[in-house]
């Protein structure tokens, strides 16, 4: 999730991962987080390496946040709406075929919610483009 000037959320991207390990986060880290960010993150282990990999990284137990600090709070929010989109729209555990695409949608809801010009024509136009999904597929 990426912040504004004012340390609100202004982006956020989701991807499945196969584990917590330092290699799986290092790999992810450097395929999607440009060089010059600055990291925030929590005491888990797998991020210890960020700082030797040259990125600014702020590590922040939740336990210890300062009143400022409201970064943690946001983030855990969104995987809970995340959850809860899930549950709401599926009523079931998503299949690790779809879970990205199940990702992708939150992302782009979210991403989107301060733009409402065009939306009806942004619909439409990812309707009339994408390849339709038979239902055997999708199972």
């Amino acid at each position: 999730m990426s912040l504004d000037e004012h340390s609100c959320p202004k982006y956020m991207r989701i991807t499945p991962v196969e584990g917590w390990d330092q290699l799986e986060v290092t790999r992810r880290v450097l395929d999607m987080v440009d060089m010059n960010a600055t990291l925030k993150t929590d005491g888990m282990g797998g991020f210890n390496d960020l700082s030797e990999m040259g990125y600014t990284h702020i590590r922040t137990i939740s336990a210890h946040l300062g009143e400022d600090e409201h970064f943690s709070p946001v983030l855990h929010t969104q995987i809970a709406n995340l959850k809860a989109q899930i549950q709401g729209t599926y009523h079931r555990r998503p299949s690790k075929r779809h879970i990205a695409s199940y990702f992708d949608e939150h992302c782009f809801l979210f991403n989107r919610r301060h733009i409402r010009v065009g939306v009806m024509d942004r619909l439409l136009n990812a309707c009339a483009l994408s390849v339709p999904i038979r239902v055997a597929e999708s199972a």
